[in-house]
């Protein structure tokens, strides 16, 4: 699975090959992306300082990459008035959403702002996964409930990510599914107005050649009887 890091540096190497890139403004946009790839999560451990820290990792490079995707689709035009387009809107939230759900998977994002003891970000014996080990526990505590924890709060980050990539995938079905039908509905409507075009038509046109013979033999009957 991808880290949120290794996310940022896939968009990072996908707009540096932009020619829209190339502009002073772009170059420091990416200067700030370039910012974000380069730290790795190192969880405080602290209840006052947990859910600051991991608010800002949710929310700032969600605006950063809604801001880039905005730049670049421009869904609101304004000229005679303003007017957003749905479809390049949804398109500036796919990507800031993706990155929501990719922090929830990865889990250790969300255990971290859940944590209330003290501790130290590191491996304990028990578990390779860096987690919150707590220090000073008195008699009664141990690490493996912590730990518990711990495991806890990434199960449940996981299954909200997961739950969210569930939801957007019946989204997408289901817009498809809209634009199908509309799409088969609009071509099947069209081509009974052409057929009914048609049809009026060659009524019309046959009338029209039924009344010439009519008008033909009424001419050919007045000629034989002036004779």
């Amino acid at each position: 699975m991808p880290s949120p890091h290794d996310l940022l540096k896939s968009l990072h190497d996908v707009l540096s090959k932009s020619i829209f890139f190339s502009s002073v403004p772009m170059s420091l946009l990416l200067i700030g992306l370039e910012g974000l790839i380069e730290p790795n999560l190192s969880c405080p451990c602290s209840e006052g300082w947990n859910k600051p820290l991991i608010a800002l990792i949710f929310i700032g490079p969600f605006l950063f990459t809604f801001a880039l995707m905005f730049i670049l689709l421009r869904p609101c035009t304004c000229e005679h008035r303003c007017s957003v387009d749905p479809k390049a809107l949804l398109k500036c939230l796919f990507p800031p959403v993706m990155w929501i759900i990719i922090l929830l998977l990865d889990g250790d994002y969300v255990a971290c702002a859940s944590t209330t003891w003290k501790g130290n970000y590191a491996s304990s014996i028990q578990s390779i996964r860096k987690w919150c080990v707590p220090s000073n526990l008195s008699l009664t505590e141990k690490v493996s409930d912590f730990q518990f924890k711990y495991q806890t709060f990434i199960a449940t980050s996981q299954i909200a990510g997961y739950g969210g990539i569930i939801v957007i995938s019946l989204i997408i079905i289901c817009v498809g599914a809209t634009y199908c039908y509309e799409k088969t509905y609009t071509e099947t409507q069209g081509g009974a107005e052409d057929g009914a075009e048609d049809g009026a038509q060659g009524g019309a046109s046959n009338g029209m050649q039924g009344g010439a013979k009519v008008e033909a033999l009424w001419e050919y009957f007045l000629d034989k009887s002036m004779i």
